[in-house]
């Protein structure tokens, strides 16, 4: 439950080494940089390393050579062995040059390749034409078309097309048109195209290419079309060839080019003198111990490590470290932001609250046995953190599926249980109360904690969720707990003034007493009707959330029992088919529930994390801290 302890560190050395020190010592550390530049702004003779993206077209070369092989390109290695400018150029003129005559015909290949797809399937659909094509487009006295024809608009020809200069001969038929071609003598030409033009008739022309019969042309096209293609995958393996031949080079050398493209990036990040370099960045304290000793063996080499209260250009991010167990419900904290550099991380507050809640809404061994395995073979297979934590809090649904004895939804398998949820209402409703006063009282004090770590007074002691907000909100429920069961706080004057009105009027004068344990100047409201006003309707506000947010934790005993009652349901249709259970209804119900209960308590959980706790005493302004590497390849 920790945010690593930040230093801002600046790393001064000797302009002509630069490159050998960072490759060396640096880019293998958890650095969050800084631009230099705006760090040290004020500081005369400092200027920004010119990023050049010298290696881009190499670097693009590279690449089109490992897709024309089709093999992955290699990674960054920080250690590749370096090449000159000449040296990667000549590789890739060279390459570039046995490979563009072969590209060129490829490419002339497809042309012909597109143009012989596109006769063959203009042939598909007159192969009823038995008539030489060449003989069609000699015509002396007549023109003909061919297209297709909406079937209503060829009904419509039908009616009357015996008294018009023209006639058609469909081809073929599909589900919505009709195929073929029509005849006009020239001097009508006109006229008919206009007829079927009105009839949505589609032209396609045919290819003056298409000499014989249709059969024929389209027996030669196909012939062709293979030979085409042979001849393509030819000249395809013999490029590969030209590439394959030098690839253990063409793979160093891009090495060499994304090092040394990643290094202009990281200059970006730094500024220089004429004598030396300069290099800030945020570090953990416990990883700035490791590289200053690695340093130390460069006697050019200064590091200053500060402390982030002494920064003030610079916010230190946030790295947040936990154990392995909790590390997965990270991905809940940053759904709603990071903690912020002084705030408390949430995590394991999150991941103890979550598996709870998940095991006492959705308490089965069976189903929760199989959600535990699906989440960690998720994770396992595709690394992904919800499989994780789906895979914890499968084990707490065992848990209390031991507790309400509920094996697949059914009850009579285990020999004792503790509670059944349908049975005991009340005590489930009021457990979860119960349980949500602990929570909301938690993050009360995680708040107060936070505040007492910022240095705000404010937080600590007038909000309400600071010291005033706990002792009203607890001494609510203390007076509650008398009146409906003799123990608890006696509602005597003293009590309701001081543990009652004193804090709401604390909370109610929040703004003005925050400013003033802040030591502002301007602590008194410019407008005190408009003060009023809105502290009233903002007091009201904040004890309607005292009261909402409490009952909202009622759904966590009442999903316990919609379960349980959604268990029953599959039960009672299993046995509707009067010869015991059947096993296929029994499957997809417990299916069904686990896939559509499941996921909405999953859900409603993260809304009590998010709105009843989170809200209280988490800000989620955090400002995530990134690697050298992450920073620079995003």
């Amino acid at each position: 439950m920790a945010v690593l302890k930040m230093k801002m560190v600046n790393i001064v050395g000797p302009v002509d080494d630069f490159d050998q020190i960072i490759n060396d010592h640096i880019l293998d550390k958890n650095i969050n940089l800084e631009n230099a530049m705006d760090v040290l702004n004020n500081v005369k003779g400092h200027e920004p390393y010119e990023v050049t993206n010298h290696y881009r077209n190499a670097k693009s070369g590279f690449e089109n050579f490992f897709s024309i092989i089709g093999n992955e390109k290699p990674e960054i290695d920080f250690k590749a062995k370096e090449f000159s400018d000449r040296e990667i150029s000549n590789m890739i003129s060279l390459i570039s040059t046995k490979a563009s005559a072969n590209r060129q015909k490829i490419e002339e290949i497809d042309a012909q390749i597109k143009e012989n797809v596109g006769l063959l399937h203009s042939l598909e659909y007159i192969m009823s034409v038995d008539v030489p094509l060449k003989k069609l487009f000699t015509l002396e006295f007549m023109k003909f078309r061919f297209g297709k024809l909406p079937k209503a608009g060829y009904k419509t020809l039908n009616t009357y097309i015996e008294d018009l200069e023209t006639f058609f001969i469909p081809t073929k038929e599909d589900r919505e048109h009709v195929w073929g071609m029509y005849f006009m003598p020239i001097e009508f030409e006109e006229k008919v195209d206009e007829l079927f033009s009105s009839l949505y008739f589609k032209r396609i022309r045919l290819s003056d290419k298409l000499v014989s019969c249709p059969d024929d042309e389209f027996n030669r096209i196909s012939d062709l079309l293979g030979k085409l293609k042979a001849k393509r995958n030819e000249l395809e393996l013999a490029t590969r060839a030209i590439v394959q031949n030098e690839y253990q080079t063409i793979c160093d050398m891009y090495q060499f080019v994304l090092t040394e493209e990643f290094l202009d990036k990281f200059r970006g990040y730094c500024s220089h003198t004429k004598e030396s370099f300069h290099m800030i960045g945020w570090m953990a304290e416990e990883d700035i111990l490791t590289l200053e000793k690695e340093l130390d063996q460069e006697k050019t080499v200064i590091i200053v490590a500060e402390k982030p209260e002494e920064i003030k250009k610079s916010k230190p991010p946030t790295r947040m470290k936990n154990l392995a167990i909790f590390r997965p419900f990270e991905t809940l904290v940053r759904m709603y932001g990071l903690p912020g550099y002084s705030e408390m991380d949430p995590t394991v507050f999150v991941g103890i609250t979550y598996f709870l809640m998940f095991g006492i809404m959705f308490g089965d061994v069976g189903q929760g046995a199989v959600l535990s395995i699906l989440g960690w073979l998720l994770y396992k297979w595709k690394k992904i953190d919800l499989g994780a934590v789906a895979g914890t809090i499968g084990i707490s649904s065992i848990g209390f599926g031991f507790v309400y004895g509920s094996v697949f939804g059914n009850e009579n398998i285990l020999p004792h249980r503790l509670i059944s949820p349908m049975d005991s209402i009340n005590q489930m409703l009021i457990y979860a109360v119960v349980l949500g006063v602990m929570l909301i009282v938690i993050a009360m004090v995680l708040n107060i904690i936070n505040g007492i770590k910022s240095k705000n007074l404010g937080k600590v002691f007038v909000g309400h969720n600071s010291v005033a907000g706990l002792v009203f909100y607890v001494s609510v429920l203390l007076v509650a707990l008398k009146m409906f069961t003799g123990k608890g706080l006696s509602a005597s004057p003293i009590v309701i003034i001081l543990f009652i009105v004193a804090p709401l009027i604390v909370i109610f004068l929040e703004e003005p007493l925050a400013k003033l344990l802040a030591k502002c100047k301007d602590y008194k409201p410019e407008e005190p009707g408009m003060f009023v006003m809105e502290s009233f309707f903002g007091l009201f506000e904040i004890l309607l959330s005292f009261i909402t947010n409490t009952l909202s934790f009622l759904r966590v005993g009442a999903f316990a029992m919609n379960h349980a009652g959604m268990m029953m349901v599959v039960y009672l249709l299993s046995e509707m088919g009067g010869h015991g259970n059947n096993i296929v209804v029994l499957i997809f119900g417990n299916l069904f529930v686990m896939g559509m209960e499941g996921f909405i308590v999953a859900i409603q959980i993260l809304r009590l994390e998010f709105y009843e706790m989170f809200s209280r005493f988490f800000s989620g302004d955090g400002i995530e801290f990134k690697s050298i590497k992450t920073q620079i390849n995003n």
